[in-house]
């Protein structure tokens, strides 16, 4: 009989003897123990799959098959693993994720050939030493594992690339991370850092840093100029007033977040970031672009929404390769004609400004398929747009029910040549969409945001996406807040506890009976990344 290489069972097959299996597949089957034939084919099994079930206890004999490399255990009940996954010597990969589980077995520093280990969303309250001494690391995933500290000893797993410990409470790294030179990936978003630890600057094969979502005030240089491979960065929703100059120097940066922080300027060395193709700096205080953006020979997204800028540097017209570009809500007087030499644009989006006019040079944006105009000040449109044959929408007032407007040709009685008007021109914006050109809290990002996203057919940038996207750890919101208040409020922090010395650090966490309940209450798979756009028909403006 030929070896078998994928096995797929459901229960109504579970007493089905099948002999050579080298994979099983059980996910989504409800089980609440493990089917027979796993152990019948303990000899040759080497995958085994059985995420998303109910199964709470792991027998021993799963722990003879010896073979098995791959064990998928996610989105269980599980509580406990038992000691003796130590036998598991050829084991390489085990996710547990997405269980009950509250520590790990000292035994688990056995299985010398883990290179991956997920322990994601198990209210572990403290990483395990024993986790540390497994130095075969290379992928180690911590998310939501409410987190306070990494142990000292952490800088052991030499062999790491990745490491993600999104959604916890901490505030600072060890100093032994410094050592992980091979570490290509480290995710911290979503904690209580107010600074980029020290160590960060010493990762030299750092390729993605994620640390949005904390409390962070700057990105120094000095942490910069370390990190000369880095090629995303997302520091979104965060504090911070300044980005280093030698943001230049990481050359290879391809995606730059700094949405919803409290900038005020950008420095000019970023237009020495040439692979840069997605630059997202919404929701900040930026008052003026540096004219150095125009050496953004890649970029082909920029979003400029919710700031303070007044004028767009000419040499925005230099951003060949730009295919979107959001400038809304800011308090913008004019476009400049040099963008109509972005002839590769699709979305151009400059909502609620104090736009009184467009540029007949927009007409050469012969690939615009969205054009966001609505709460301006705009009388006439020039006729150069009739030559956008692409143009799937062109919205002029928040009212607006269809895509396009039937546009009619007149004379504009001051310039005396000839325009386009429609029903919804000229505009008169409300006072409420004029609110946000007068409003100075102190506080950038902080304006109304918009009702509705940029719309455009389906087609339009789906093809050549390069922005980065983070999914959300797949835990309702409501219940990480609730875990982590009980955790605080049950341990409070101490200083002394911040993962920097060399020595041991007591474990605090939240008691086992939390601990339970928030296994309890859990509910639900991975969040899918919603779409922030919805389906148009195609349509064309025409001159009556």
């Amino acid at each position: 009989m030929p070896r078998l290489r994928w096995l797929r069972q459901t229960l109504c097959w579970g007493k089905q003897e099948v002999e050579e299996a080298q994979v099983l597949n059980f996910i989504h089957c409800q089980l609440t123990c493990l089917p027979d034939s796993v152990f019948l084919n303990e000899r040759t099994l080497e995958e085994l799959y059985l995420a998303c079930n109910q199964i709470r206890e792991l027998p021993r004999a799963l722990f003879h098959c010896q073979s098995l490399t791959l064990l998928n255990l996610s989105d269980n009940e599980l509580m406990e693993l038992p000691h003796a996954i130590a036998s598991l010597l050829s084991l390489k990969h085990l996710d547990v994720s997405k269980n009950a589980l509250y520590t790990l077995p000292e035994s688990i520093k056995c299985c010398r050939s883990l290179s991956t280990l997920d322990l994601s969303l198990n209210p572990l309250g403290s990483l395990p030493e024993a986790v540390t001494q497994i130095l075969s690391l290379e992928e180690l995933y911590l998310n939501g594992t409410l987190l306070e500290f990494l142990p000292a000893s952490f800088g052991r797993l030499l062999r790491l690339r990745i490491l993600e410990v999104r959604d916890n409470c901490l505030d600072n790294l060890p100093r032994s991370l410094s050592r992980l030179y091979l570490l290509t990936r480290l995710d911290i978003g979503q904690n209580h850092f107010e600074a980029l630890p020290d160590a960060v600057g010493s990762l030299g094969a750092l390729k993605e840093l994620w640390c949005d979502s904390n409390l962070i005030q700057s990105i120094p240089s000095v942490i910069l100029s370390g990190l000369k491979e880095l090629c995303h960065l997302d520091a979104s929703d965060n504090s911070i007033k300044e980005v280093g100059s030698d943001i230049g120097f990481c050359l290879p940066l391809e995606s730059l977040r700094l949405s919803s922080n409290q900038l005020s300027c950008i420095p000019d060395s970023v237009g020495s970031l040439h692979n840069l193709v997605t630059l997202d700096l919404r929701k900040n205080g930026l008052i003026a672009l540096p004219e150095s953006i125009g050496s953004l020979s890649r970029l082909e997204e920029l979003d400029l929404s919710h700031n303070r800028l007044t004028i767009l540097p000419s040499t925005i017209g230099f951003l060949h390769s730009l295919r979107m570009l959001q400038a809304d809500y800011n308090a913008l007087s004019f476009i400049p004609p040099e963008l109509g030499s972005c002839v590769g644009l699709q979305i151009l989006s400059v909502a609620y400004n104090a736009l009184g006019s467009l540029p007949s040079e927009l007409g050469h944006l012969q690939s615009l398929g969205v054009l966001r105009l609505q709460g301006n000040a705009i009388h006439f449109l020039p006729c150069a747009i009739t030559r956008l044959h692409h143009l799937q929408a062109m919205w002029l007032s928040s009212v607006q029910r269809n895509p396009l407007v039937p546009l009619r040709s007149v004379v504009d009685p001051k310039t005396g040549q000839r325009a386009l008007t429609c029903v919804l021109l000229p505009q008169h914006p409300s006072e409420e969409d004029l609110s946000h050109l007068r409003l100075d809290t102190g506080k950038p990002g902080c304006r109304r945001s918009l009702s509705q996203g940029v719309t455009f057919n389906g087609g339009l940038l789906e093809e050549h996406h390069h922005g980065l996207i983070r999914n959300p750890t797949p835990l309702p919101k409501d219940l990480r807040i609730w875990a982590k208040r009980m955790h605080q409020q049950n341990h409070p922090r101490h200083p002394q506890q911040g993962g920097q010395g060399e020595g041991s650090v007591e474990r605090r966490g939240i008691g086992n009976a939390v601990l339970r309940e928030a296994k309890l209450v859990r509910t639900g798979l991975s969040n899918p990344v919603p779409s922030s756009s919805s389906s148009l028909p195609p349509m064309h403006s025409h001159v009556v």
